[in-house]
């Protein structure tokens, strides 16, 4: 067997091998789980610019996640999944409605705080999604209706 032969089937073994992994989904089928309507916190009133700003978060705390090509491809697609998966159990903007005040209290001190701190968006993500960072000015907003919605 050639050197020529033994790459081509080993590309062909890889590129199947991967093909087959896109099909396993650890954190379950979270692509299934993304719905199209709907806006973010429903029944709640959010200033336009806060709303816009809300979007930028809305593919990790959010049942409306746009899903890049390459979240579809193991074994990014795993990281891609957990990472999303991960975002919606701290928070779900498409649920904002059925947490309990007490909660939403909670989560409305953490967004003012990580969005204050610059530790949302993280870095990991907003390294190749530049159109998620938040400027001062978006950190500054976000803080500021977040403290007066508690």
């Amino acid at each position: 067997m050639t050197l020529r032969r033994k790459a081509g089937l080993l590309l062909a073994a890889g590129v199947t091998l991967v093909g087959l992994l896109s099909l396993v989904h650890p954190f379950g089928d979270l692509h299934g789980a993304t719905i199209s309507a709907g806006s973010l916190l429903t029944d709640t009133q959010v200033p336009e610019d806060i709303r816009h700003t809300l979007a930028k978060c809305a593919d990790c705390h959010s049942s409306q996640t746009r899903w890049p090509a390459y979240s579809y491809v193991a074994p990014v697609s795993w990281l891609v999944q957990h990472d999303v998966s991960e975002g919606r159990k701290h928070l779900n903007f498409s649920t904002w409605q059925n947490y309990t005040q007490a909660q939403q209290l909670d989560l409305l001190n953490r967004i003012a705080a990580e969005t204050r701190s610059g530790q949302m968006p993280p870095s990991q993500y907003t390294l190749i999604h530049r159109s998620a960072r938040l400027s001062p000015d978006e950190q500054q907003a976000m803080y500021a209706w977040a403290k007066a919605e508690r």
